[in-house]
């Protein structure tokens, strides 16, 4: 857990996780910014909550601040080829979109819920899509060209806090 007064350094305490529950003793008044992340046995982040404000008068909080921890969010980090190892058609550099969905929760469905978008430039190679909430998705990249039409799909995970990497065979 972190508490930052306004205008001074954070401070950092550590609570177990089975405790449920900690104290940073006397606060003082004024406002701090709160942030409480969980961390998994080797001390990497895998959830956070998402961070409160609150002022205390001379008595400190009026009682327990309660904070609750989401699974923390992701990149997924998508690269791209053509036939033959290249990253653009022959001739040409075009934008490419990639696109993060959710799997479909039907079947006969390509795609569920669009969760994240990125454009960048064929001739790159890859792109990371920001943000992404640990579960299953299925990336597509796509030139959304009339001519040369080039576009492929790829499944992916995405583990709490771990950016995950996918390679898209582009056709």
């Amino acid at each position: 857990m972190t508490v930052t007064k306004q205008g001074q350094s954070p401070k950092k305490k550590e609570f177990a996780c089975a405790d449920g529950s900690g104290s940073f003793g006397e606060v003082g008044a004024g406002t701090y910014g709160i942030n409480v992340e969980g961390l998994d046995s080797n001390g990497k982040v895998v959830a956070q909550d998402y961070g409160a404000t609150t002022s205390f008068g001379a008595s400190g909080p009026p009682g327990p601040i309660d904070a609750t921890l989401h699974p923390k969010a992701a990149n997924v980090v998508v690269s791209w080829t053509l036939q033959g190892g290249r990253k653009c058609p022959t001739g040409v550099v075009l934008p490419y979109y990639v696109d993060v969905y959710k799997l479909p929760t039907s079947s006969g469905k390509q795609f569920g819920q669009k969760v994240g978008e990125v454009q960048k430039s064929c001739s790159a190679g890859h792109a990371p899509v920001s943000d992404v909430r640990p579960g299953k998705y299925v990336v597509q990249v796509d030139s959304r060209a009339v001519t040369p039409d080039v576009k492929g799909t790829a499944k992916v995970t995405v583990e709490p806090g771990t950016d995950a990497k996918v390679s898209v065979a582009m056709q």
